[in-house]
């Protein structure tokens, strides 16, 4: 029978396996969504690690963190993000509330847990440091979650898409140069209609993944602007002050491409 801590809340307690380093919030999820099968990506994961490490950057240098705790969750995090540890301790359907709040949850007590073991204390125990009051101070799954699926995404188009459609293309044209002076019958309708060079037909789909290259890169200036210090509706209740200029300027490092605030953080 696999070994389990009892950790409590509000809400009761629960049985949480001892080698886990999330708690009772992501336990409660894992038994209340179990609907798809269907995780995160690897890709959000490791982008929502970068918000918590420049949220906690950004806590530490106003003084609203603590540096030893500061410290020992930086380190964390950069076991995930740089070692891959952890990756495994992120269980939670996909399917959840809209906000995303399990997730956020589930990555504060992973954290907040490690974090506390690196100081030498036990998992489960909230203490030194705690998932809501050190890992996610100043922030809340309304603005975190959002700015954690916008680094997932433009890293995806960047890394992923943008190169292989570029790929495709540069294939696309090298077929338009073998199809010269070959004459097909062009059909509409699901009729033969008139003929058509299958070099031309070839520079139509050419064409058209070079505008869906050019739209995916409009796309990313979108992106790029991010919820961040917002908090739970917009306001930006319970951030610090200069919370989100800072958070955004870390992100920025983190992604390697400019990550800009929402003037409207409600939106």
């Amino acid at each position: 029978m696999k070994k389990t801590r009892i950790e409590k809340d509000a809400l009761g307690e629960l049985n949480v396996p001892t080698d886990a380093y999330w708690g009772i919030n992501t336990q409660r999820a894992i038994e209340n969504f179990q609907i798809s099968g269907l995780r995160f990506s690897q890709r959000f994961i490791l982008s929502l690690a970068k918000v918590k490490k420049a949220c906690v950057l950004s806590n530490m240098e106003s003084d609203d963190l603590d540096d030893g705790l500061g410290r020992a969750v930086l380190q964390a995090v950069d076991e995930m993000l740089n070692e891959g540890r952890l990756l495994d301790q992120f269980p939670i359907d996909v399917f959840q509330t809209g906000s995303g709040t399990q997730t956020n949850m589930n990555m504060n007590e992973v954290l907040a847990n490690r974090a506390s073991e690196i100081l030498g204390y036990p998992k489960g125990m909230k203490s030194p440091v705690h998932p809501n009051d050190h890992v996610n101070k100043g922030q809340s799954s309304n603005d975190v979650i959002p700015t954690a699926m916008h680094l997932a995404a433009m890293e995806a188009i960047t890394v992923d898409l943008l190169p292989s459609i570029e790929t495709l293309i540069q294939a696309l044209e090298r077929k338009i140069k073998q199809f010269e002076g070959i004459v097909k019958v062009g059909r509409t309708h699901l009729q033969d209609a008139v003929p058509i060079p299958l070099s031309t037909e070839f520079e139509v789909y050419c064409r058209q993944f070079s505008e869906i290259s050019k739209a995916l890169r409009s796309t990313l200036d979108e992106l790029a602007v991010v919820p961040i210090g917002g908090t739970a509706l917009g306001t930006g209740l319970n951030a610090p002050k200069g919370f989100a200029e800072r958070v955004t300027k870390h992100l920025s490092d983190l992604s390697g491409r400019p990550v800009i605030i929402n003037p409207v953080k409600a939106e």
